[in-house]
């Protein structure tokens, strides 16, 4: 149960591994969070409770609070942890979250890893606010995922944005290889649109509901996107799960959302699937789903 009530360290002095609460958490912590008034920032590795979160580390919230967290990087920026190598669970808690980095933006965790065979772990929680990558990787729980995020929920008032590629509502990119299986399940959008702003917005690509990728090995198994979340990019690919899909999706609901995209090819599920598969998706009877763009190959749920 601790806090910090000062601002900590800069961008432009090289700090590493910084949190605010631990710089690397090898032990527990439960219900800690900085002030609301805070920014906690730096160069690398940069978290609202820990920088870095070991392999048999874990961050417990046992509350249903909702927590505001300010954290800016250069690389790996997350809401909890920089990275995540151990187990985050956040219960019914809600982060408010504001977060910006170069490349590794996510609500909970900058990039969530598996480390010496063991895989971390992102638990619950909700996450709302803003997440930016002002280059690539920008996701609602993490910028980039390797391991495993589950039962995690975007709602309203979110707004995921990478200013090059790969933006996620959960993921900017689940990821795989090198014995890393990103593997997101149960997890849900349902993060409307707030006026005209996207929910999930990458400028040259890559934009998903849940991620802007699932790559070979990896897997998305029952999420839900819905309540008219809206999806665009600038140029190249969108879609209300993953924008391209090499791995596997599994089962899920596709609901209410509006997507915007610039590529040949479009469908609810992923704009292209390549050489992935995909099984047991529902399009919600009823949904409104709208595409804007030039796509020549249509599909409700792929379109290549």
């Amino acid at each position: 149960n601790c806090s910090t009530y000062a601002t900590l360290g800069t961008q432009q002095d090289g700090y590493a591994y910084l949190g605010g609460i631990v710089g690397i958490n090898n032990g527990t912590v439960t219900d800690s969070a900085p002030a609301a008034s805070i920014t906690v920032r730096g160069r690398y590795i940069i978290g609202g409770v820990a920088g870095l979160n070991l392999t048999d580390a874990s961050i417990t919230y046992n509350t249903s609070d909702s927590i505001p967290v300010t954290v800016q990087a250069n690389e790996c920026a997350g809401g909890v942890a920089g990275v995540n190598c151990g187990s985050i669970a956040l219960g019914s808690t809600t982060l408010r979250v504001n977060i910006t980095a170069e490349s590794y933006a996510g609500g909970i965790a900058g990039s969530n890893n598996k480390h010496n065979d063991k895989a971390a772990r992102i638990e619950g929680g909700n996450v709302t606010g803003t997440v930016t990558a002002t280059k690539n990787y920008a996701g609602g729980a993490a910028g980039a995922n390797y391991a495993n995020i589950t039962n995690v929920t975007l709602i309203g008032g979110a707004c995921v944005r990478a200013n090059d590629q790969f933006a996620g509502g959960i993921a900017g990119s689940n990821r795989a290889g090198n014995g890393q299986n990103g593997t997101i399940t149960g997890c849900t959008n349902t993060a409307g649109q707030t006026g005209n702003n996207y929910t999930v917005y990458a400028t040259n690509g890559n934009a998903g509901g849940i991620a802007g990728s699932n790559e070979s090995g990896a897997q998305i198994i029952n999420a839900s996107v819905n309540n008219g979340v809206k999806i665009g990019v600038a140029k190249c690919d969108a879609a209300a799960i993953a924008a391209n899909n090499f791995g596997t999706i599994q089962g899920g609901t596709v609901g209410s959302c509006d997507i915007t995209f610039a590529g040949e090819s479009i469908g609810a599920v992923t704009a292209i699937n390549n050489a992935g598969t995909i099984s047991g998706v529902t399009l919600t009877g009823g949904a409104t789903i709208a595409f804007h763009g030039p796509a020549t190959n249509v599909g409700g749920i792929a379109g290549k």
